[in-house]
């Protein structure tokens, strides 16, 4: 296949990738509403979990399929794009202040979890047993997090209401623009691709199916409601689309790296997480700028936390993940860096400032110069 076809390949399995795991968090969501579990614990678990759908996917099909440093650069890179690319966007263009909580718990818990993935892969390699480390400790992080917030909730002012309502519209209305923005491009791509041959038939049939059957049951909930079989369908086919998409995604990164002798692991690290952190991205701009800092550097250490955690976790756990000597002596470094930084900037400052977003987009930069260096 020449390189516009597997260009389109990437690009369609990405954009049904994305529209996928934003539909598998809003169905999943609105079933365990509908079942009477707490927001405090969907949000917790279920939208966190959502979120980190696209690198799961990608991670898990890379790995199964032999292309093990994509699965790891992809979580890597993840993490790096998170930091110094969304948070430097979104503090450019607000100034984020961020409460004890995230700053006492969740950060540390991130910088740790970046330490422990360090220390696991000094032997080359991710292991069963070291998957099964990560998963179990995710669960820990789970119910830790889920405890300490039904013991601390406290009622909030109405101030910090309307602040946090402000938030979620923002996110919630720049996802459904999203959302429709990818699914005409994920159908397009798609739809031309199989017609010109450079996506396999199944495939594409596949891919284009599970969109337009999620997309038309949302339609159907918008005007009737949001019922639990109703929601049970959008969140197969949201499912179906992100495996779909993942599995396009992954054939054509691949393609690609090999047209051009690139590392699978500096794909990995550039353009697919670039593309699974799309989610995050808009989320975390759209509640920077309708002021809900909290929501926004919230949405970057919980997914960084499910990156290690969950994906690399599940993902070893499935199948043994070598790690190339590259990655872990200048990819993770610069990961463990950020991660690093971050800490005592918001714990002295408890902001992020104008300033501080310019620095971060300006070492994002050099990283990203550093990358186009070693495929030169």
């Amino acid at each position: 296949m020449d390189l516009a076809g597997h260009i389109v390949v990437f690009f369609a399995g990405l954009a049904a990738l994305v529209v996928g795991g934003d539909g598998l968090v809003r169905g999943a969501a609105t079933i365990a509403r509908i079942m009477g579990i707490s927001p405090l614990v969907v949000g917790l678990t279920v939208v966190a979990f959502g979120t980190s759908a696209p690198e799961l996917a990608v991670s898990l099909t890379s790995g199964m399929t032999d292309y093990a440093d994509l699965a790891l650069g992809n979580v890597v890179g993840s993490n790096i794009f998170n930091i110094l690319l969304i948070l430097g966007m979104a503090a450019v263009m607000t100034p984020l202040a961020v409460e004890r909580q995230l700053i006492r718990f969740d950060i540390p818990v991130m910088v740790g979890a970046g330490i422990l993935l360090t220390v696991l892969s000094l032997d080359g390699r991710i292991s069963r047993g070291d998957g099964i480390v990560l998963s179990v400790l995710l669960v820990g992080y789970i119910a830790t997090t889920v405890i300490s917030a039904r013991r601390s909730r406290t009622r909030p002012g109405e101030g910090d209401a309307q602040v946090d309502e402000a938030g979620e519209d923002a996110e919630e209305a720049a996802l459904e623009r999203m959302d429709w923005i990818l699914s005409g491009s994920a159908l397009t791509l798609a739809g031309f691709a199989t017609a010109a041959g450079r996506m396999d038939l199944t495939l594409g049939a596949l891919m284009v199916g599970a969109l337009v059957i999620y997309l038309a049951l949302g339609l159907l909930a918008d005007k009737r409601g949001n019922g639990l079989l109703l929601s049970f369908g959008i969140l197969v086919f949201a499912i179906a689309a992100v495996s779909f998409g993942a599995s396009a995604m992954v054939d054509g990164a691949v393609g690609i790296a090999r047209l051009f002798d690139v590392p699978e692991a500096v794909i990995g690290l550039t353009v697919v997480a670039a593309g699974t952190s799309l989610p995050e991205a808009v989320t975390t701009v759209a509640a920077g700028r309708a002021g809900a800092a909290d929501i926004a550097v919230g949405n970057v250490i919980g997914s960084n936390i499910f990156n290690v955690l969950c994906i690399v976790g599940i993902t070893g756990t499935v199948v043994a993940l070598p790690v190339a000597d590259d990655l872990l002596s200048f990819d993770y470094a610069v990961m463990l860096g950020a991660m690093i930084a971050l800490w005592p900037l918001l714990w002295l400052r408890k902001r992020i400032g104008v300033v501080d977003g310019v620095a971060m987009l300006t070492v994002f930069a050099a990283y990203m110069a550093a990358q186009l260096l070693r495929v030169i």
